[in-house]
């Protein structure tokens, strides 16, 4: 996999990211979390596999927070 195919993974799993908006329950919240976040180790844990440069902590902060866009 490419570096392309990354993005394209943390930009998917950024718009799917709980916010907490809609949850009735703090717990209904926290769930939905920690489950996004399984999902994210799970994923990451393949695309590590697949290329030795693959960036750990970059991936998780894009899905976190989303692709920074470079300008120019």
């Amino acid at each position: 996999m490419t570096r392309k195919h990354f993005e394209a993974l943390a930009e998917a799993m950024h718009s799917i990211r709980p916010s907490g908006v809609g949850f009735s329950r703090m717990e209904d919240w926290d769930f939905a979390r920690t489950e996004w976040s399984k999902t994210v180790a799970k994923i990451a844990a393949v695309c590590s596999e697949s290329n030795d440069r693959f960036n750990l902590a970059r991936f998780i902060a894009a899905c976190e927070n989303g692709l920074s866009k470079k300008a120019g």
